[in-house]
């Protein structure tokens, strides 16, 4: 359980290009006091992002640095803001972080570096149905 709140927390201050726990908890804390729902869905997106890279196989050292998790966590933030219904930003976290880890792993498998992409193309399409179908 331990490793796996450290890998959170790593993938938290990977968003400043960081491998700190204490820095993810700071990042996590300031979530919590910003915003609640934030870092719920921060963590959700996490969670499932982490977890579906761990399923595919993802290489231990990188998952264990956070990287598995950092675009989970983002988009858990992204949605927090644009879909303001808790239980369809719930299903957007998670659907999104399935996708993003899926984009995130086929990427790095292929030698690509995706940085933020799984999360920007997440977002973009998740914006975009928001909008196209009015969903708040």
């Amino acid at each position: 359980m331990w490793n796996f709140l450290a890998m959170l927390l790593k993938g938290f201050s990977q968003i400043f290009f960081q491998e700190n726990v204490i820095m993810g908890a700071l990042i996590a804390l300031g979530l919590l006091i910003a915003s609640p729902t934030a870092l719920l869905l921060a963590l959700l997106g996490g969670t499932v992002s982490a977890l579906t890279n761990k399923f595919l196989g993802f290489d231990q050292s990188l998952y264990n640095a956070g990287i598995a998790a950092f675009n989970g966590i983002i988009i858990g933030c992204a949605m927090s803001f644009y879909i303001k219904s808790l239980p369809i930003s719930l299903l957007a976290v998670v659907v999104g972080s399935i996708i993003g880890g899926l984009i995130f792993f086929i990427l790095v498998k292929n030698h690509i570096t995706p940085y933020a992409l799984p999360f920007i193309l997440v977002t973009f399409l998740t914006v975009l149905v928001v909008k196209v179908f009015g969903i708040h």
